[in-house]
């Protein structure tokens, strides 16, 4: 269980750090549509899914599918790299 509320605190400090960085650079609905259009992606493919969550799968490469997949899609900068950050 603590480990669930660590993880969840986390996740409230990633993507408060995300939305008041994204408010600040005024690029606010962008960051959301490259979101939004992020979980489709994932929920339309679970090789995917098991390519960003896989323990099995090397950090650096995750990191990498990431940065491809963010560039590919014209993912904001920002985006980028807290995509990246998470990885």
């Amino acid at each position: 269980m603590a480990s669930q509320q660590t993880s969840g605190a986390a996740a409230r400090r990633y993507a408060n750090a995300i939305v008041e960085t994204a408010e600040e650079s005024k690029n606010l609905d962008a960051i959301l549509k490259d979101l939004t259009d992020l979980e489709a992606m994932l929920a339309g493919s679970p090789e995917l899914q098991r390519a960003v969550t896989s323990p099995l799968i090397d950090r650096g490469e995750q990191v990498q599918a990431m940065a491809a997949l963010s560039d590919a899609a014209g993912f904001n900068d920002l985006t980028k790299n807290f995509l990246m950050l998470l990885a």
